[in-house]
């Protein structure tokens, strides 16, 4: 049944519409324009445990984005739900970003989950979508776990605070795009990655400024990973606020973001980069690595290669056809970064390379192909979701060198303005609290088993805390 609620926020009347059970429209005016955001939660989730929301570009709307099946369907299994919107701009102005904020807490309250008001994200979105994506990362980056920036050519913090590039991010250009959307990305990375930003940089061969498929489908590689690596286990936003892990540098994988124009891209694991690694692309995991060098090198052959299906059951088979209209030698087919097939000595010109798949989650399918010329060459990358529950990774913390965070308490929260921090051991750490808009309030340095801050004033405040081997972000409420 059809409902309208009329809420009354600065002076603008914002109105929301639930078209049917599970899907939920909020729309608001502002500065004349009416920007919506639509919500689907997927059938079986009880309780929310985060959003993927896609940005609109620049007066355009995705909020069709809510039917994409193969992303649903990966929202489902994270118990996620999923957020298409319709003509916001870049949170240029802090007004438009907190009129946002405040339209996700009233679907919070519209839909009966309010634990949608601490939800972290998965952000992503082409031109001004990608710009958006930027913006929350900048501004909420404790709540965010991963963002694709696509060809967007503003961005309201290019050099953001150090927290922010903990954030694992796909930042996408086009080679045929307008100089100044591709020399805005170009110096988003290349300005960030050297001060550590956990991202990676691509500069599409022969696309201008639009959308690829391929693009998304690697960008839900690396949401996929990020989530297992970043999303506590034992936590979820019912009870609050979530702590996402930390991701380390070392721990990842390294691409050569330079000399994708000469060829199949170069990946290594981090202690094997022979280049400088400010200026190298970063991969979560050796997966992460492969997919991104058949996505970014050069030459390839685009929009020749398909799956059957995008969506399977662990043991479906699945067929992966591609069709070689040049002279090649060999052809290597790989799911990420492990083989799982060849064909040697040519004359084929059209191949159905037939699959087993397995593992819930995604797989991603990719062909190299080495040619008689002795040049090399991909097939273009597809994926297909394997149904069923994903967990985060159990992190071990006496054995996995990636994310040793160390459990800490933070009470009371809300508070009227003492904080105090218990640690399971005494180390030496910094305390800085920041306040919404990212302005340092307080600063101090700790050693032992507890401390204790006194934040003046309301509202929410993050809390960073910094060890020698990790970032703590928290967040506290003040009343």
């Amino acid at each position: 049944m059809k409902k309208i609620i009329l809420i009354f926020y600065l002076f603008l009347i914002t109105y929301s519409v639930a078209n049917s059970q599970d899907v939920y429209q909020i729309d608001t005016v502002d500065t004349g324009i009416t920007k919506s955001i639509r919500m689907k939660i997927p059938d079986g989730i009880d309780k929310v445990e985060g959003i993927l929301i896609m940005g609109n570009p620049w007066q355009g709307s995705v909020m069709y984005f809510v039917d994409n099946a193969v992303d649903v369907e990966f929202a489902r299994s994270i118990n996620f739900v999923v957020m298409g919107t319709s003509l916001w701009g870049r949170f240029k102005v802090a007004e438009e970003f907190d009129l946002f904020e405040f339209c996700i807490d009233s679907l919070a309250q519209m839909s009966g989950h309010p634990e949608l008001s601490d939800a972290p994200f998965i952000f992503f979105g082409c031109s001004n979508g990608g710009q958006m994506a930027h913006s929350y990362n900048s501004i909420h980056p404790e709540k965010c776990i991963a963002f694709l920036v696509d060809k967007g050519g503003y961005y309201i913090n290019p050099i953001p605070d150090t927290m922010v590039l903990r954030t694992p991010g796909l930042l996408v250009a086009g080679e045929l795009d307008e100089q100044y959307r591709i020399d805005a990305i170009n110096d988003l990375f290349y300005n960030n990655r050297s001060r550590g930003a956990l991202w990676s940089h691509i500069l599409n061969q022969g696309v201008g400024h639009t959308l690829m498929a391929e693009t998304h489908n690697l960008f839900l590689i690396l949401a996929e990973a990020a989530y297992r690596l970043r999303y506590p286990l034992d936590q979820t936003p019912v009870n609050g606020p979530v702590t996402l892990r930390n991701l380390h540098e070392n721990d990842g994988w390294l691409s050569d973001s330079t000399t994708w124009d000469s060829g199949i891209v170069g990946v290594f694991n981090h202690g094997d980069y022979p280049g400088n690694i400010d200026s190298a692309s970063w991969h979560i995991n050796k997966d992460l690595a492969f997919l991104f060098a058949a996505h970014s090198s050069y030459n390839r052959m685009n929009n020749k290669a398909s799956l059957s299906a995008n969506i399977a059951d662990s043991a479906d088979i699945v067929t992966y056809h591609f069709e070689p209209d040049i002279d090649w030698d060999s052809i290597h087919i790989f799911n990420k970064s492990e083989k799982i097939g060849a064909y040697y000595g040519g004359g084929l010109s059209s191949i159905d390379f037939n699959y087993t798949v397995q593992e819930t989650g995604f797989s991603a399918l990719f062909a190299k192909v080495y040619l008689t010329s002795g040049d090399s060459s991909v097939f273009n990358l597809d994926v297909v979701f394997v149904r069923g529950d994903i967990e985060p990774n159990l992190i071990d913390n006496e054995t996995v060198q990636l994310d040793k965070i160390v459990r800490h308490a933070l009470y009371p929260n809300p508070s009227t303005g003492i904080i105090n921090i218990r640690f399971l051991n005494k180390e030496l750490r910094s305390i800085e609290v920041f306040d919404i808009s990212g302005r340092i309030i307080n600063r101090t340095k700790s050693y032992g088993s507890q401390s204790k801050i006194n934040i003046q004033g309301k509202g929410v405040f993050i809390i960073r805390i910094t060890q020698p081997d990790v970032i703590i972000i928290d967040k506290v409420v003040l009343r």
